[in-house]
């Protein structure tokens, strides 16, 4: 038997595996097969009454298909699957590409949350003012005017250490976001 199927009517999802199709899994209830019969669910099954056959369960009775059952069960399940490269059953090549979106979009949403709600205009600052906290011996407008501004009573010296703390926690939590990108991105093969 080189279908295995599986159909869930209670989840109202499917499964099929054959020699032709790597697998394709389908939701909802307008996928529920329409047969001569009554089922709840179907599947092959590897290990039921010893050997492989194709299983009912009604009404949480399995028992064996029949012939007749699993002639006209065939072409229908095989109907559902979808060739490669279609919607829900990617090659391998599109499920790479899936894989990496996903490891991308994830990596944006962890940038995300290090950053927090932190405005563009004030995150294109911070390599200026970390630059200029590092080298106080050199000119720092930058620092200068915000030591000004801020109005917190602090020295420069002082903003230049919250600075240099900031910066060094940033790109400790930042290297770790990108190593775990990078990881997954060499894990996909």
């Amino acid at each position: 038997m080189a279908l295995h199927l599986n159909y869930d009517g209670k989840q109202n999802n499917g499964i099929i595996f054959n020699t032709t199709y790597n697998g394709s899994m389908f939701n909802g209830a307008e996928l529920k097969p329409s047969l001569s019969f009554p089922f709840d669910s179907f599947m092959y099954s590897e290990v039921f009454d010893g050997q492989p056959n194709y299983v009912i369960e009604l009404d949480g009775t399995r028992r064996l298909m029949t012939q007749v059952e699993v002639d006209e069960i065939i072409p229908i399940a095989t109907n559902w699957v979808q060739p490669l490269g279609q919607e829900g059953n990617p090659t391998a090549e599109q499920q790479k590409v899936i894989d990496k979106q996903q490891a991308l979009q994830e990596y944006n949403q962890a940038v995300e949350l290090l950053i927090g709600q932190v405005p563009n205009t004030e995150l294109s600052s911070w390599t200026k003012q970390e630059t200029e906290a590092r080298n106080l011996n050199l000119p720092t407008p930058m620092l200068d005017q915000l030591v000004i501004s801020r109005e917190l009573g602090e020295t420069r010296e002082e903003l230049a250490d919250k600075i240099i703390a900031n910066a060094d926690a940033y790109a400790v939590s930042y290297a770790q976001v990108l190593g775990e990108y990078q990881a997954k991105l060499k894990a996909i093969v």
